[in-house]
C-alpha cells in the first residue's frame, strides 16, 4: 500500500539518509544514468562529472556513500566499492 515516495522516504529514514532524495516518476534520468535498481546514488563532483554511481541496496550503503561523499568533499581520491 505504500507509494513509491513513501518507499523512498522509509528506505531513506531506516538508513539515516539525509541527503536529496529524487524521485523520476518520469523515467528520464534512469534513461540518462542507465539506472538499473533501486536505490541508486549518483555522485557528481564539483565540475559537473559523475564520479560514482552505486546501485542496489546493502547494509553498508550508508556508510559507503558516507566515506565517498567526505572522499570527494576532501578531495581524496574515491573509495571503489561493488555492490552485489
Amino acid at each position: 500500500g505504500e507509494s513509491d515516495a513513501e518507499r523512498a522516504q522509509t528506505f531513506a529514514r531506516e538508513h539515516d539518509l539525509t541527503f536529496p532524495i529524487v524521485l523520476d516518476k518520469s523515467g528520464e534520468a534512469c534513461r540518462a544514468f542507465s539506472i538499473e535498481r533501486v536505490p541508486t546514488v549518483i555522485l557528481v563532483d564539483k565540475s559537473g562529472v559523475v564520479a560514482r554511481v552505486y546501485q542496489g541496496a546493502t547494509e553498508q550503503l550508508a556508510g559507503i556513500v558516507e566515506l565517498t561523499v567526505l572522499a570527494a568533499a576532501g578531495d581524496h581520491e574515491l573509495p571503489e566499492y561493488s555492490l552485489v
